[in-house]
Protein backbone atom coordinates (compact mmCIF):
# COMPACT_ATOMS: atom_id res chain seq x y z
CA UNK A 1 0.00 0.00 0.00
CA UNK A 2 1.35 3.41 -0.97
CA UNK A 3 -0.23 6.06 1.26
CA UNK A 4 -3.96 5.44 1.21
CA UNK A 5 -4.03 3.65 -2.14
CA UNK A 6 -2.99 0.25 -3.43
CA UNK A 7 -0.96 0.06 -6.66
CA UNK A 8 -0.85 -3.21 -8.64
CA UNK A 9 1.42 -3.96 -11.58
CA UNK A 10 0.45 -7.17 -13.36
CA UNK A 11 3.04 -9.10 -15.29
CA UNK A 12 0.98 -9.98 -18.36
CA UNK A 13 -2.53 -9.91 -19.72
CA UNK A 14 -4.74 -12.37 -17.85
CA UNK A 15 -7.25 -14.70 -19.45
CA UNK A 16 -10.50 -14.19 -17.58
CA UNK A 17 -11.89 -17.42 -16.13
CA UNK A 18 -13.59 -16.02 -13.06
CA UNK A 19 -17.25 -16.42 -12.16
CA UNK A 20 -18.74 -13.90 -9.75
CA UNK A 21 -20.98 -15.76 -7.31
CA UNK A 22 -21.91 -12.69 -5.27
CA UNK A 23 -21.10 -9.06 -6.06
CA UNK A 24 -21.40 -7.83 -2.48
CA UNK A 25 -21.74 -4.13 -1.88
CA UNK A 26 -19.67 -0.99 -1.56
CA UNK A 27 -18.75 -0.37 2.06
CA UNK A 28 -19.19 3.24 3.22
CA UNK A 29 -17.41 3.91 6.54
CA UNK A 30 -18.07 7.13 8.40
CA UNK A 31 -14.56 8.59 8.10
CA UNK A 32 -12.95 9.54 4.80
CA UNK A 33 -9.69 7.88 5.81
CA UNK A 34 -11.44 4.52 6.31
CA UNK A 35 -13.40 4.97 3.10
CA UNK A 36 -10.20 5.24 1.05
CA UNK A 37 -9.10 1.84 2.34
CA UNK A 38 -11.94 0.27 0.36
CA UNK A 39 -10.75 1.84 -2.91
CA UNK A 40 -7.98 0.68 -5.22
CA UNK A 41 -5.90 2.04 -8.09
CA UNK A 42 -4.83 -0.54 -10.64
CA UNK A 43 -2.30 -0.05 -13.44
CA UNK A 44 -2.91 -2.41 -16.33
CA UNK A 45 -0.39 -3.98 -18.64
CA UNK A 46 -1.23 -1.37 -21.31
CA UNK A 47 -0.30 1.32 -18.75
CA UNK A 48 -3.92 2.36 -18.34
CA UNK A 49 -4.95 3.03 -14.76
CA UNK A 50 -8.30 1.86 -13.43
CA UNK A 51 -9.94 2.85 -10.19
CA UNK A 52 -12.63 1.03 -8.32
CA UNK A 53 -14.04 -0.21 -5.05
CA UNK A 54 -13.22 -3.32 -3.03
CA UNK A 55 -16.68 -4.70 -2.23
CA UNK A 56 -17.70 -6.28 1.06
CA UNK A 57 -19.40 -9.65 0.80
CA UNK A 58 -17.81 -10.32 -2.59
CA UNK A 59 -17.41 -13.97 -3.62
CA UNK A 60 -15.86 -15.20 -6.84
CA UNK A 61 -14.42 -18.46 -8.13
CA UNK A 62 -11.80 -19.49 -10.70
CA UNK A 63 -11.91 -23.03 -12.09
CA UNK A 64 -8.51 -24.61 -12.54
CA UNK A 65 -7.38 -27.12 -15.13
CA UNK A 66 -7.21 -29.75 -12.38
CA UNK A 67 -10.99 -29.45 -11.99
CA UNK A 68 -11.02 -27.82 -8.55
CA UNK A 69 -12.25 -24.21 -8.08
CA UNK A 70 -10.50 -21.47 -6.12
CA UNK A 71 -12.63 -18.97 -4.17
CA UNK A 72 -11.93 -15.40 -3.07
CA UNK A 73 -14.18 -13.80 -0.44
CA UNK A 74 -14.12 -10.36 1.21
CA UNK A 75 -15.48 -8.87 4.39
CA UNK A 76 -15.17 -5.65 6.38
CA UNK A 77 -12.36 -5.57 8.93
CA UNK A 78 -11.13 -3.26 11.64
CA UNK A 79 -8.43 -1.79 9.42
CA UNK A 80 -9.95 -1.99 5.98
CA UNK A 81 -11.17 -4.96 3.93
CA UNK A 82 -10.14 -8.53 4.71
CA UNK A 83 -9.67 -11.37 2.23
CA UNK A 84 -9.88 -15.15 2.39
CA UNK A 85 -8.97 -17.76 -0.22
CA UNK A 86 -10.39 -21.30 -0.25
CA UNK A 87 -10.50 -24.09 -2.76
CA UNK A 88 -12.41 -27.22 -3.74
CA UNK A 89 -16.18 -27.48 -3.58
CA UNK A 90 -15.92 -28.02 0.19
CA UNK A 91 -14.35 -24.54 0.53
CA UNK A 92 -11.17 -25.71 2.25
CA UNK A 93 -9.61 -22.55 3.67
CA UNK A 94 -6.02 -21.75 2.65
CA UNK A 95 -4.85 -19.89 5.71
CA UNK A 96 -1.60 -18.37 4.46
CA UNK A 97 0.00 -16.59 7.40
CA UNK A 98 -3.29 -16.08 9.28
CA UNK A 99 -4.90 -18.29 11.91
CA UNK A 100 -8.50 -18.04 10.67
CA UNK A 101 -7.72 -17.44 7.01
CA UNK A 102 -8.72 -13.76 6.89
CA UNK A 103 -5.95 -11.27 6.05
CA UNK A 104 -5.98 -7.53 5.41
CA UNK A 105 -3.30 -7.73 2.71
CA UNK A 106 -4.40 -9.62 -0.38
CA UNK A 107 -0.84 -9.55 -1.76
CA UNK A 108 0.56 -11.34 1.29
CA UNK A 109 -2.34 -13.81 1.32
CA UNK A 110 -1.97 -14.62 -2.37
CA UNK A 111 1.79 -15.07 -2.04
CA UNK A 112 1.23 -17.54 0.80
CA UNK A 113 -1.40 -19.43 -1.26
CA UNK A 114 0.89 -19.82 -4.26
CA UNK A 115 3.75 -20.92 -1.98
CA UNK A 116 1.47 -23.53 -0.43
CA UNK A 117 0.48 -24.96 -3.82
CA UNK A 118 4.06 -25.00 -5.06
CA UNK A 119 5.44 -26.66 -1.92
CA UNK A 120 2.72 -29.33 -1.85
CA UNK A 121 2.87 -29.95 -5.61
CA UNK A 122 -0.90 -29.79 -5.91
CA UNK A 123 -1.02 -27.87 -9.20
CA UNK A 124 0.77 -28.11 -12.51
CA UNK A 125 3.35 -25.60 -13.72
CA UNK A 126 0.88 -24.21 -16.28
CA UNK A 127 -1.74 -23.60 -13.58
CA UNK A 128 0.79 -21.98 -11.24
CA UNK A 129 1.96 -19.77 -14.09
CA UNK A 130 -1.65 -18.69 -14.71
CA UNK A 131 -2.27 -17.98 -11.02
CA UNK A 132 0.93 -15.93 -10.73
CA UNK A 133 -0.99 -12.73 -11.47
CA UNK A 134 -2.89 -9.96 -9.78
CA UNK A 135 -5.75 -11.54 -7.75
CA UNK A 136 -7.86 -8.39 -8.17
CA UNK A 137 -7.96 -9.07 -11.91
CA UNK A 138 -7.85 -12.85 -11.59
CA UNK A 139 -11.05 -13.01 -9.49
CA UNK A 140 -12.85 -10.16 -11.23
CA UNK A 141 -12.81 -7.39 -8.65
CA UNK A 142 -11.09 -5.15 -11.20
CA UNK A 143 -13.62 -5.93 -13.89
CA UNK A 144 -15.93 -3.49 -15.64
CA UNK A 145 -19.00 -5.67 -15.08
CA UNK A 146 -18.30 -5.98 -11.34
CA UNK A 147 -17.75 -2.27 -10.84
CA UNK A 148 -20.83 -1.37 -12.87
CA UNK A 149 -22.91 -3.79 -10.84
CA UNK A 150 -21.62 -2.33 -7.56
CA UNK A 151 -22.47 1.19 -8.70
CA UNK A 152 -25.96 0.09 -9.73
CA UNK A 153 -26.55 -1.74 -6.46
CA UNK A 154 -25.94 1.51 -4.57
CA UNK A 155 -28.88 3.13 -6.37
CA UNK A 156 -31.21 0.17 -6.91
CA UNK A 157 -31.66 -2.72 -4.46
CA UNK A 158 -31.54 -6.27 -5.80
CA UNK A 159 -32.68 -9.64 -4.55
CA UNK A 160 -29.76 -11.99 -3.89
CA UNK A 161 -30.25 -15.72 -4.01
CA UNK A 162 -27.53 -17.95 -2.57
CA UNK A 163 -29.42 -21.22 -3.02
CA UNK A 164 -32.08 -22.54 -5.34
CA UNK A 165 -34.67 -19.96 -4.22
CA UNK A 166 -34.37 -16.78 -2.11
CA UNK A 167 -34.62 -17.27 1.64
CA UNK A 168 -36.51 -15.10 4.13
CA UNK A 169 -33.47 -13.03 5.15
CA UNK A 170 -32.66 -12.35 1.50
CA UNK A 171 -36.18 -11.04 0.92
CA UNK A 172 -35.87 -8.91 4.08
CA UNK A 173 -32.57 -7.45 2.88
CA UNK A 174 -34.10 -6.70 -0.51
CA UNK A 175 -36.98 -4.83 1.13
CA UNK A 176 -34.55 -3.12 3.52
CA UNK A 177 -36.20 -4.60 6.62
CA UNK A 178 -34.09 -5.56 9.63
CA UNK A 179 -35.89 -8.70 10.81
CA UNK A 180 -33.96 -8.73 14.12
CA UNK A 181 -35.13 -5.25 15.11
CA UNK A 182 -38.41 -5.00 13.22
CA UNK A 183 -40.07 -8.24 14.23
CA UNK A 184 -43.52 -6.78 13.62
CA UNK A 185 -42.59 -6.45 9.90
CA UNK A 186 -41.97 -10.15 9.36
CA UNK A 187 -45.48 -10.62 7.98
CA UNK A 188 -44.75 -8.01 5.29
CA UNK A 189 -41.55 -9.76 4.18
CA UNK A 190 -43.35 -13.11 4.15
CA UNK A 191 -46.20 -11.65 2.08
CA UNK A 192 -43.68 -10.20 -0.39
CA UNK A 193 -41.93 -13.57 -0.70
CA UNK A 194 -45.23 -15.43 -1.28
CA UNK A 195 -46.60 -13.02 -3.88
CA UNK A 196 -46.76 -14.56 -7.34
CA UNK A 197 -45.36 -12.68 -10.31
CA UNK A 198 -48.02 -11.20 -12.58
CA UNK A 199 -48.22 -12.49 -16.12
CA UNK A 200 -46.18 -12.35 -18.33
CA UNK A 201 -43.29 -11.75 -15.89
CA UNK A 202 -40.83 -14.53 -15.09
CA UNK A 203 -37.57 -14.60 -13.15
CA UNK A 204 -34.19 -16.29 -13.23
CA UNK A 205 -30.93 -16.24 -11.26
CA UNK A 206 -28.43 -14.07 -13.07
CA UNK A 207 -24.76 -13.11 -12.67
CA UNK A 208 -23.67 -12.48 -9.10
CA UNK A 209 -26.61 -14.50 -7.69
CA UNK A 210 -28.97 -11.61 -8.43
CA UNK A 211 -32.57 -12.46 -9.30
CA UNK A 212 -33.52 -10.88 -12.62
CA UNK A 213 -37.08 -10.33 -13.86
CA UNK A 214 -37.91 -10.55 -17.54
CA UNK A 215 -41.05 -9.44 -19.35
CA UNK A 216 -41.87 -12.25 -21.76
CA UNK A 217 -43.66 -10.00 -24.30
CA UNK A 218 -41.22 -7.11 -24.49
CA UNK A 219 -38.00 -8.89 -23.47
CA UNK A 220 -37.33 -6.25 -20.79
CA UNK A 221 -34.92 -7.44 -18.08
CA UNK A 222 -34.69 -5.71 -14.72
CA UNK A 223 -33.57 -6.32 -11.14
CA UNK A 224 -36.74 -4.72 -9.81
CA UNK A 225 -39.61 -6.95 -8.69
CA UNK A 226 -42.87 -5.87 -10.39
CA UNK A 227 -44.50 -5.35 -6.96
CA UNK A 228 -41.46 -3.83 -5.25
CA UNK A 229 -42.86 -0.28 -5.16
CA UNK A 230 -46.14 -1.49 -3.64
CA UNK A 231 -44.42 -3.35 -0.79
CA UNK A 232 -41.93 -0.52 -0.26
CA UNK A 233 -44.80 1.95 0.22
CA UNK A 234 -46.57 -0.55 2.49
CA UNK A 235 -43.34 -0.88 4.52
CA UNK A 236 -43.10 2.90 4.96
CA UNK A 237 -46.76 3.06 6.01
CA UNK A 238 -46.43 0.27 8.59
CA UNK A 239 -43.39 1.91 10.19
CA UNK A 240 -45.56 4.91 11.10
CA UNK A 241 -48.98 3.27 11.60
CA UNK A 242 -50.54 2.03 14.84
CA UNK A 243 -51.05 -1.70 15.53
CA UNK A 244 -54.76 -1.33 14.82
CA UNK A 245 -54.11 0.29 11.45
CA UNK A 246 -51.63 -2.43 10.53
CA UNK A 247 -54.19 -5.10 11.46
CA UNK A 248 -56.78 -3.30 9.35
CA UNK A 249 -54.45 -3.34 6.33
CA UNK A 250 -53.71 -7.02 6.82
CA UNK A 251 -57.40 -7.91 7.11
CA UNK A 252 -58.19 -6.00 3.93
CA UNK A 253 -55.31 -7.77 2.17
CA UNK A 254 -56.66 -11.11 3.38
CA UNK A 255 -60.10 -10.50 1.89
CA UNK A 256 -58.61 -8.96 -1.24
CA UNK A 257 -56.39 -11.98 -1.85
CA UNK A 258 -59.36 -14.31 -1.36
CA UNK A 259 -61.49 -12.41 -3.86
CA UNK A 260 -58.62 -12.29 -6.38
CA UNK A 261 -57.99 -16.01 -6.04
CA UNK A 262 -61.72 -16.77 -6.32
CA UNK A 263 -61.94 -14.92 -9.63
CA UNK A 264 -58.96 -16.80 -11.07
CA UNK A 265 -59.90 -20.29 -9.88
CA UNK A 266 -63.67 -19.91 -10.29
CA UNK A 267 -65.31 -23.07 -8.93
CA UNK A 268 -62.14 -24.66 -7.50
CA UNK A 269 -61.70 -22.05 -4.77
CA UNK A 270 -61.73 -23.16 -1.14
CA UNK A 271 -64.43 -21.54 1.05
CA UNK A 272 -63.46 -18.46 3.02
CA UNK A 273 -64.27 -20.09 6.35
CA UNK A 274 -61.55 -22.70 6.04
CA UNK A 275 -58.55 -23.70 8.18
CA UNK A 276 -56.19 -21.70 5.94
CA UNK A 277 -57.96 -18.36 6.28
CA UNK A 278 -58.86 -18.90 9.93
CA UNK A 279 -55.18 -19.51 10.66
CA UNK A 280 -54.16 -16.39 8.71
CA UNK A 281 -56.72 -14.26 10.55
CA UNK A 282 -55.45 -15.57 13.89
CA UNK A 283 -51.89 -14.69 12.86
CA UNK A 284 -52.96 -11.12 12.09
CA UNK A 285 -54.05 -10.65 15.70
CA UNK A 286 -51.00 -12.37 17.14
CA UNK A 287 -52.44 -15.81 17.89
CA UNK A 288 -51.34 -19.27 16.80
CA UNK A 289 -54.33 -21.35 15.80
CA UNK A 290 -52.39 -24.58 16.41
CA UNK A 291 -52.08 -23.81 20.12
CA UNK A 292 -55.19 -21.61 20.51
CA UNK A 293 -57.97 -23.81 19.22
CA UNK A 294 -60.40 -22.21 21.66
CA UNK A 295 -60.46 -19.12 19.38
CA UNK A 296 -61.74 -20.95 16.29
CA UNK A 297 -65.40 -20.28 17.00
CA UNK A 298 -64.99 -16.52 17.32
CA UNK A 299 -62.52 -16.40 14.43
CA UNK A 300 -65.14 -17.95 12.16
CA UNK A 301 -67.72 -15.40 13.29
CA UNK A 302 -65.33 -12.46 12.79
CA UNK A 303 -64.26 -13.74 9.37
CA UNK A 304 -67.90 -13.83 8.24
CA UNK A 305 -68.40 -10.31 9.62
CA UNK A 306 -65.33 -9.01 7.76
CA UNK A 307 -66.43 -10.68 4.52
CA UNK A 308 -69.87 -9.08 4.71
CA UNK A 309 -68.36 -5.64 5.33
CA UNK A 310 -65.84 -6.09 2.52
CA UNK A 311 -68.51 -7.11 0.02
CA UNK A 312 -70.52 -3.97 0.81
CA UNK A 313 -67.84 -1.26 1.01
CA UNK A 314 -64.64 -2.97 -0.20
CA UNK A 315 -63.11 -2.08 3.14
CA UNK A 316 -63.03 -3.27 6.75
CA UNK A 317 -63.46 -0.50 9.29
CA UNK A 318 -60.91 0.09 12.02
CA UNK A 319 -63.70 -0.22 14.61
CA UNK A 320 -64.47 -3.81 13.51
CA UNK A 321 -60.79 -4.69 13.63
CA UNK A 322 -60.32 -3.28 17.12
CA UNK A 323 -63.48 -5.03 18.34
CA UNK A 324 -62.18 -8.32 16.96
CA UNK A 325 -58.85 -7.83 18.73
CA UNK A 326 -60.63 -7.18 22.03
CA UNK A 327 -62.82 -10.27 21.67
CA UNK A 328 -59.87 -12.54 20.93
CA UNK A 329 -57.78 -11.08 23.76
CA UNK A 330 -60.69 -11.50 26.17
CA UNK A 331 -61.18 -15.13 25.14
CA UNK A 332 -57.48 -15.75 25.50
CA UNK A 333 -57.44 -14.27 29.02
CA UNK A 334 -60.44 -16.39 30.02
CA UNK A 335 -58.83 -19.52 28.67
CA UNK A 336 -55.55 -19.03 30.49
CA UNK A 337 -57.35 -18.10 33.70
CA UNK A 338 -59.51 -21.22 33.48
CA UNK A 339 -56.55 -23.42 32.57
CA UNK A 340 -54.52 -22.11 35.48
CA UNK A 341 -57.40 -22.74 37.86
CA UNK A 342 -58.11 -26.27 36.71
CA UNK A 343 -54.47 -27.23 36.36
CA UNK A 344 -54.07 -26.32 40.02
CA UNK A 345 -57.15 -28.36 40.89
CA UNK A 346 -56.03 -31.37 38.90
CA UNK A 347 -52.46 -31.28 40.17
CA UNK A 348 -53.54 -30.57 43.74
CA UNK A 349 -52.76 -33.46 46.03
CA UNK A 350 -55.88 -35.41 46.91
CA UNK A 351 -56.59 -35.04 50.61
CA UNK A 352 -59.54 -36.42 52.51
CA UNK A 353 -60.36 -37.29 56.09
CA UNK A 354 -59.73 -41.02 56.11
CA UNK A 355 -60.19 -41.38 59.86
CA UNK A 356 -63.60 -39.68 59.84
CA UNK A 357 -64.64 -41.74 56.83
CA UNK A 358 -63.62 -45.00 58.53
CA UNK A 359 -65.48 -43.99 61.69
CA UNK A 360 -68.69 -43.37 59.75
CA UNK A 361 -68.76 -39.68 60.69
CA UNK A 362 -69.15 -38.32 57.13
CA UNK A 363 -72.35 -38.13 55.12
CA UNK A 364 -73.02 -38.78 51.44
CA UNK A 365 -73.30 -35.54 49.47
CA UNK A 366 -76.28 -36.96 47.56
CA UNK A 367 -78.54 -38.71 50.04
CA UNK A 368 -77.07 -37.63 53.42
CA UNK A 369 -76.57 -41.21 54.58
CA UNK A 370 -73.26 -42.47 55.96
CA UNK A 371 -70.50 -42.12 53.36
CA UNK A 372 -68.51 -45.26 52.60
CA UNK A 373 -66.59 -44.03 49.56
CA UNK A 374 -64.49 -41.10 48.37
CA UNK A 375 -64.11 -40.36 44.63
CA UNK A 376 -60.54 -39.27 43.92
CA UNK A 377 -61.59 -37.28 40.80
CA UNK A 378 -64.90 -35.79 41.95
CA UNK A 379 -63.47 -35.26 45.46
CA UNK A 380 -66.87 -36.10 46.99
CA UNK A 381 -67.89 -38.37 49.84
CA UNK A 382 -70.61 -40.81 48.72
CA UNK A 383 -72.40 -43.90 49.87
CA UNK A 384 -71.83 -47.00 47.77
CA UNK A 385 -75.26 -46.85 46.15
CA UNK A 386 -74.90 -43.21 45.10
CA UNK A 387 -71.37 -43.78 43.84
CA UNK A 388 -72.48 -46.66 41.61
CA UNK A 389 -75.41 -44.61 40.38
CA UNK A 390 -73.35 -41.52 39.48
CA UNK A 391 -70.45 -43.45 37.98
CA UNK A 392 -72.37 -45.85 35.79
CA UNK A 393 -71.73 -44.12 32.45
CA UNK A 394 -69.58 -41.62 30.56
CA UNK A 395 -66.16 -40.48 31.63
CA UNK A 396 -67.01 -41.13 35.29
CA UNK A 397 -66.60 -44.81 34.61
CA UNK A 398 -62.85 -44.13 34.58
CA UNK A 399 -62.82 -42.48 38.02
CA UNK A 400 -60.89 -44.11 40.85
CA UNK A 401 -62.79 -44.57 44.16
CA UNK A 402 -61.53 -45.17 47.67
CA UNK A 403 -64.13 -47.63 48.98
CA UNK A 404 -64.74 -49.01 52.44
CA UNK A 405 -66.39 -52.36 53.16
CA UNK A 406 -69.87 -51.93 54.63
CA UNK A 407 -71.09 -53.81 57.68
CA UNK A 408 -72.78 -57.08 56.71
CA UNK A 409 -75.70 -56.45 59.14
CA UNK A 410 -76.54 -52.74 59.12
CA UNK A 411 -75.06 -52.13 55.65
CA UNK A 412 -74.78 -48.39 56.37
CA UNK A 413 -71.73 -48.24 58.67
CA UNK A 414 -68.15 -49.11 57.65
CA UNK A 415 -66.94 -52.49 58.86
CA UNK A 416 -64.23 -52.41 61.52
CA UNK A 417 -63.92 -56.11 62.43
CA UNK A 418 -64.02 -59.44 60.68
CA UNK A 419 -65.37 -62.52 62.43
CA UNK A 420 -63.00 -65.43 61.96
CA UNK A 421 -65.82 -67.87 62.53
CA UNK A 422 -68.34 -66.57 59.98
CA UNK A 423 -65.93 -64.43 57.87
CA UNK A 424 -68.38 -61.52 58.05
CA UNK A 425 -67.23 -57.90 58.15
CA UNK A 426 -69.00 -55.99 60.91
CA UNK A 427 -69.03 -52.63 62.61
CA UNK A 428 -68.39 -52.51 66.37
CA UNK A 429 -72.01 -51.94 67.31
CA UNK A 430 -73.46 -54.73 65.17
CA UNK A 431 -70.88 -57.19 66.44
CA UNK A 432 -71.41 -56.36 70.10
CA UNK A 433 -75.19 -56.04 70.03
CA UNK A 434 -76.27 -58.57 67.38
CA UNK A 435 -73.64 -60.84 65.92
CA UNK A 436 -72.09 -62.10 69.13
CA UNK A 437 -75.47 -63.32 70.29
CA UNK A 438 -75.80 -65.80 67.44
CA UNK A 439 -72.35 -67.29 67.84
CA UNK A 440 -72.02 -70.67 69.59
CA UNK A 441 -70.49 -70.40 73.05
CA UNK A 442 -67.66 -72.71 72.06
CA UNK A 443 -66.96 -70.50 69.05
CA UNK A 444 -65.72 -67.78 71.31
CA UNK A 445 -68.77 -65.93 72.51
CA UNK A 446 -66.94 -64.65 75.50
CA UNK A 447 -63.55 -64.59 73.88
CA UNK A 448 -62.54 -61.43 72.00
CA UNK A 449 -59.85 -63.53 70.43
CA UNK A 450 -62.42 -64.87 68.03
CA UNK A 451 -62.24 -61.57 66.19
CA UNK A 452 -59.55 -60.10 64.01
CA UNK A 453 -59.14 -56.61 62.65
CA UNK A 454 -60.55 -56.52 59.16
CA UNK A 455 -57.91 -56.59 56.48
CA UNK A 456 -60.35 -55.35 53.87
CA UNK A 457 -61.70 -52.25 55.54
CA UNK A 458 -59.70 -50.09 53.20
CA UNK A 459 -60.07 -52.38 50.22
CA UNK A 460 -59.55 -50.39 47.05
CA UNK A 461 -58.74 -52.71 44.15
CA UNK A 462 -59.36 -49.97 41.57
CA UNK A 463 -56.79 -47.57 43.04
CA UNK A 464 -53.66 -47.68 40.85
CA UNK A 465 -52.08 -44.60 42.39
CA UNK A 466 -48.96 -45.14 44.42
CA UNK A 467 -49.57 -42.27 46.86
CA UNK A 468 -52.95 -43.61 48.07
CA UNK A 469 -51.56 -47.03 48.86
CA UNK A 470 -48.97 -45.51 51.16
CA UNK A 471 -51.66 -43.38 52.82
CA UNK A 472 -53.79 -46.47 53.54
CA UNK A 473 -50.86 -48.49 54.81
CA UNK A 474 -49.82 -45.76 57.23
CA UNK A 475 -53.35 -45.33 58.63
CA UNK A 476 -54.47 -48.86 59.42
CA UNK A 477 -52.49 -51.61 61.01
CA UNK A 478 -52.96 -55.30 60.30
CA UNK A 479 -52.79 -56.61 63.89
CA UNK A 480 -53.95 -60.22 64.30
CA UNK A 481 -55.32 -61.87 67.43
CA UNK A 482 -55.13 -65.52 68.34
CA UNK A 483 -57.67 -67.58 66.48
CA UNK A 484 -59.85 -69.73 68.77
CA UNK A 485 -59.95 -73.35 67.84
CA UNK A 486 -63.32 -74.88 67.29
CA UNK A 487 -64.19 -77.73 69.66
Amino acid sequence: MAGLEQLFQPKTEIEKRHKVIRFGEIHTPKSDAAKILYEYVHQRADLKVSRGFIPVGFLSSVRLDEGQPLFLETQAGGNGPCFMVSWKAEREVLRGTSEDGWMSSLDDLWTGVLTHFERKGLLSEETLEYLDADPFVLFGIDDAITQQALAKLQKFPALWCKGVSPEFEEWAQYLRVDSTREGEMRWLVQAFAETDLPKPWTCYKGVGSIVCYIHADSGQVTWKHPFYDYFRQLRDFCRQASPGEIAQVRCNRLLWSYEATRVETEHDQEPLVSPEYIGRLADIFGHDIHTSGYLVRNLKAQLKLFAKSYRVSQDISIQDVEACAQILDRDSEKYYEMREHWEFKVNEEVRFDLTALAQGELQCVECNTTALCFCLECKDYLCLRCYDKLHSRGQRLLHSPFRLVSCALCVTMPAKLQCTFTDKSLCHQCYAMKHIKVLPQTAGRTSPGALTTSSSIGDMPSLPRRGRAVLWGSTFSRARTTRTRRS
